[in-house]
C-alpha cells in the first residue's frame, strides 16, 4: 500500500482513461461536463418543536417574532442550495397565550417553504420521526431517529407522522407544544406503511418522500442495530453518516485507520456504524446534517452550540444543554445548470451524494469505467465496468492539504488509482482536508459492485 498522497493547495488527483478513438470517422468523442456539487443542509431545529433553542440568552425564545423566520435567510447566508425544516413530528401546534400567538406547525412550514422558492436556497418540508416508545436503554430498533423529507409542498398535514408521544399540551418556559392527534407509528416498518397510505388514507395530495435513519453508531439518543431484521427498512436509499454528534463512519472491531474524526468511543456503537451496514449488505447512500438547534440550517465549524434540555425543568434558569460536535452538509451531485427541488429528490433516489463537514468549493468525483461509461458515488457498476479510474478534484482555495482513502466495508484503506471491486462488494471514497490546522472530511456515497 502507498503512504498518503498530500496536496498543495489547489493540487488535484485526476486519475481517469485516455479518451476512445473516434470510429471510422473523424468525430472527436463527446467530452462530458465534470459533476457539480450543490449542497445543503438536511437536519436542524428550530422552535417549531421544543428541541429548538433560536435564542440561549433569553431562555431559547425565537429570535424573530415568530418560530423559524431566519432559517432560509441564514441558509443563504451559509451559502446552502437548499435546507431543510426537521423539527420533530410530535407536536402541530405552537402556542404562545401570552402573545396570542396559535400556529399550525404544518401550515406555518408550508408558509416558510413557499417564500424561499426563487431565492438562492430553496426549502424542503420535513420532520424528525423519533421512537422510543419503552426501548430498552442503550438503544434498540424501536428507539431510532429518521429523518423525513416530502417534495410536496402542498401535501396536507397528514404526512406529518408521529411516533410515541404523549397527549395535551407541553410547557417551556412561555412556549406551549399541542402534541399530535394522529395514531402515532410505533416501528420503522410502521412508518414505512403509513407514508405509503397517506394520499390514499387522508386524501392528501401525492408526492415524493425520503426518509432515511440518522446518527446511526451513537447510543445517544439512538442507534440503528443493521444486523437486526427489524432495523432495515425497505426502499431507504440513503443514511446520514455524521451531524453534531459525530461520525457514524466505523466499525473500530475491525478499522482503525482514519477512524479518530470526531469519534466519540464513549457512545459510540459498532454494530450501528456505516462500515457494519456495508458488512451486512445495505445498499445505501451518504447525507449528511448539521443536527442544527438553533435554527441556523447550514452552520459548521462554528463550535459547540446550545439545545434544550429535556431533562431539566422548562422554567430552569438553563434549560439547554452544549452540542458537542460540528455537522455536516449533504452534497447534492448534480450534471444539470439549475437545481430544484425535483432534482434533490431525483439524487436522494440515485443515492448521487456526498457529506462534508464544510461546502466544499470546486469538489468533482466520479469514476470512468473500462466500458467507457461513468460512474458517481452511490451507482451499481457491472463487471464488465471494472477496473474503475477514479476521478477526483479538490480545488477549494481554503484547502491547504488534502488526502484521498478508498474504503471497504471493513475499514481497509488504499490510495490506488485503479480500483476493482468484487461483485456483490462496496467501497466508499473519504477525503481527509485541511484548511490551516483544521481537519475536516468528505464522505462520498459508495460504488456498488453488481
Amino acid at each position: 500500500m502507498r503512504p498518503l498522497l498530500l496536496l498543495p493547495l489547489a493540487a488535484c488527483l485526476r486519475f481517469q482513461l485516455p479518451p476512445e478513438e473516434p470510429e471510422g470517422d473523424d468525430t472527436a468523442p463527446v467530452v462530458l461536463a465534470d459533476p457539480q456539487i450543490v449542497w445543503g443542509d438536511l437536519h436542524n431545529h428550530t422552535n417549531l418543536s421544543h428541541d429548538g433553542c433560536e435564542d440561549p440568552d433569553n431562555l431559547c425564545m425565537p429570535d424573530a417574532d415568530l418560530p423559524a423566520e431566519e432559517a432560509f435567510p441564514r441558509a443563504i447566508a451559509y451559502g446552502l442550495g437548499f435546507a431543510a425544516l426537521t423539527d420533530h413530528a410530535e407536536f402541530t401546534r405552537y402556542l404562545r397565550p401570552e402573545d396570542g400567538i396559535d400556529i399550525d406547525i404544518w401550515a406555518r412550514m408550508q408558509d416558510l417553504v413557499r417564500a424561499s422558492e426563487g431565492t438562492s436556497a430553496f426549502g424542503v418540508m420535513g420532520y424528525e420521526w423519533t421512537a422510543s416508545c419503552d426501548a430498552e436503554p442503550g438503544g434498540s430498533f424501536q428507539d431510532t431517529h429518521r429523518t423525513v423529507l416530502i417534495e410536496e409542498v402542498e401535501g396536507c398535514s397528514g404526512w406529518r407522522i408521529p411516533s410515541c408521544h404523549a397527549e395535551g399540551v407541553v410547557t417551556y418556559g412561555a412556549e406551549r407544544y399541542a402534541y399530535s392527534e394522529l395514531e402515532p407509528a410505533v416501528l420503522p416498518s410502521e412508518l414505512l406503511a403509513r407514508l405509503q397510505a397517506v394520499p390514499t388514507t387522508d386524501g392528501c395530495a401525492e408526492s415524493r418522500w425520503v426518509a432515511f435513519f440518522h446518527h446511526v453508531a451513537q447510543d445517544r439518543p439512538a442507534w440503528v442495530d443493521w444486523g437486526a431484521e427489524e432495523s432495515w427498512v425497505e426502499g431507504d436509499r440513503v443514511v446520514e453518516i455524521a451531524s453534531e454528534h459525530g461520525s457514524s463512519e466505523c466499525d473500530t472491531r475491525v478499522a482503525t485507520e482514519g477512524c479518530e474524526w470526531r469519534f466519540s468511543s464513549e457512545h459510540h456503537v459498532d454494530d450501528g456504524s456505516i462500515q457494519y451496514m456495508l458488512q451486512m449488505g445495505h445498499k445505501l447512500g451518504f447525507v449528511g446534517g448539521t443536527d442544527n438547534h438553533m435554527d441556523e440550517p447550514g452552520r459548521v465549524g462554528g463550535g459547540a452550540g446550545q439545545v434544550r434540555d429535556l431533562q431539566a425543568a422548562p422554567d430552569s434558569p438553563q434549560p439547554w444543554h452544549d452540542q458537542y460536535s460540528n455537522g455536516t452538509l449533504t452534497g447534492a451531485i448534480t450534471t444539470g445548470g439549475t437545481f430544484t427541488r425535483a432534482d434533490l429528490f431525483d439524487v436522494l433516489e440515485a443515492r448521487h451524494t456526498v457529506a462534508a463537514s464544510w461546502a466544499a468549493e470546486r469538489l468533482v468525483i466520479y469514476a470512468t469505467g473500462a466500458n467507457g461509461e461513468r460512474y458517481l458515488p452511490g451507482d451499481d457498476v457491472p463487471a464488465g465496468a471494472m477496473p474503475l479510474a477514479l476521478t477526483v478534484t479538490l480545488e477549494d482555495p481554503r484547502v491547504t492539504e488534502w488526502s484521498l482513502d478508498v474504503v471497504d466495508a471493513f475499514g481497509q484503506v488504499t490510495t490506488e488509482a485503479s480500483l476493482t471491486i468484487p461483485p456483490g462488494e462496496a467501497r466508499y471514497l473519504r477525503i481527509r482536508a485541511f484548511q490551516g490546522d483544521a481537519e475536516h472530511r468528505v464522505f462520498a456515497s459508495p460504488f456498488f459492485a453488481e
